[in-house]
């Protein structure tokens, strides 16, 4: 799935849920997930994107399974995390 307005409704839900259902700091979402998105989302992998390299090996690092986590609580099925660099964001 690829379609970039099903994307971001995806990820919006996402991003609510790990709001509403996890301890991290509010202030430690927006410093992480602000500049973020969902770019790619199939079966066995989701893409996401971050705006800077530094943030893309933190969240890999620190993240990748609390992301696999929230998005299986939305979607239903857990794929691999991937996290790519669009400083465009």
């Amino acid at each position: 799935m690829d379609n970039i307005g099903d994307l971001s409704a995806i990820w919006q839900i996402v991003l609510n849920n790990i709001r509403d259902e996890s301890s991290m700091p509010e202030t430690a979402i927006d410093l992480w997930f602000g500049k973020f998105k969902m770019v790619s989302l199939s079966t066995d992998k989701v893409i996401f994107a971050s705006d800077s390299e530094m943030k893309r090996g933190i969240i890999t690092d620190k993240y990748s399974e609390f992301l696999a986590d929230h998005v299986y609580r939305v979607i239903g099925f857990k794929p691999e995390v991937e996290i790519v660099v669009d400083p465009m964001l």
